[in-house]
């Protein structure tokens, strides 16, 4: 699906719709925490957080 549609979906509450997002940009997600962080371990702890406040 469309991730424009996705977000506006998500913001108006729709939690299937910010699962999907967030799946879809999981890969992203990954990378840059892994550029922050150089670790693995960390970067895969940070990833299964769902606040993203260790970045």
């Amino acid at each position: 699906m469309d991730p424009e549609i996705l977000v506006k979906r998500a913001q108006l509450g729709d939690k299937e719709a910010f699962v999907e997002l967030i799946k879809s940009l999981e890969s992203s997600l990954y990378k840059v925490s892994k550029a922050i962080l150089l670790s693995d371990s960390e970067c895969l702890e940070c990833c299964a957080r769902d606040d993203f406040n260790c970045l």
